[in-house]
């Protein structure tokens, strides 16, 4: 995440369908217990319970979804479920 300087990765599975949200701050979390990050799944920290908006809404419910839900990251999807993007509260700042 910090090579390529985000905060959150969507996680997929073998369908590419979202399996969940990894952020900067789960990844703070895991190396403050002492885990060790070579010898920890993903899914042991990743937020499952994820709401996605799809890739043709309008950006309006983005931001009324993150207020709503109080998250700073949320995954974008197509017709099929597929992950084509994260969308950040810092995004629009670009």
């Amino acid at each position: 995440m910090a090579e390529e300087g985000v905060s959150s990765v969507a996680v997929v599975d073998s369908d590419d369908r979202l399996a969940g949200v990894l952020t900067a701050t789960d990844y703070v979390r895991l190396t403050a217990e002492g885990t060790d990050p070579a010898d920890t799944s993903v899914a042991r920290y990743m937020h499952s319970d994820i709401v996605s908006v799809a890739a043709d809404g309008p950006v309006e419910t983005v931001a009324e979804t993150m207020a709503a839900l109080g998250v700073r990251h949320v995954p974008v999807t197509d017709d099929d479920g597929t992950v084509v993007g994260m969308l950040s509260a810092r995004t629009d700042r670009r």
